[in-house]
């Protein structure tokens, strides 16, 4: 046999070979990428969606303001303020802690204020949604929060 047969034959047996651990990893293994409840997030994925372009289509603006530790938000929508929204915050601390929620108190119209607490310090990301009739606006921030 020659040089270039032995390459045929070693390139078929690979293929073989590659082919029947394949079909092995597929039958014993499964996939590693389902999910139990990939229809309701599908489901949610498509309603968020919808909630997002709603504000987008309402012109939603979010200002923030960062002053010691209070927090200041205003929402509005074409400099008209958007009262009586929902307004959530979570907090991702840099420290790798859990996952922080708060409720924003509304001050007065349009604007949603919280007061961070002293245990917060350095950098850290911040997620800010809002929901009203339907719409829904989500922003994130990035807080550098002194220490107390």
């Amino acid at each position: 046999m020659n040089r270039y047969q032995q390459l045929i034959l070693l390139l078929i047996g690979c293929f073989l070979a590659f082919s029947v651990w394949a079909t092995w990893q597929a039958s014993t293994k499964g996939s590693r990428v389902t999910d139990a409840d990939y229809y309701s997030k599908g489901l949610r994925y498509n309603q968020t969606r919808l909630e997002k372009n709603a504000a987008r289509t309402l012109g939603w603006q979010v200002t923030s303001t960062l002053t010691g530790r209070q927090l200041t938000i205003a929402l509005d929508s074409g400099r008209k303020p958007v009262s009586a929204a929902d307004g959530v915050l979570l907090i991702f601390p840099n420290d790798g802690s859990a996952v922080q929620q708060y409720r924003l108190a509304e001050e007065r119209s349009g604007r949603y204020i919280l007061q961070l607490p002293a245990t917060l310090h350095g950098e850290c990301r911040v997620l800010i949604e809002f929901e009203h009739q339907g719409a829904r606006l989500e922003r994130q921030l990035l807080l550098n929060l002194p220490e107390a």
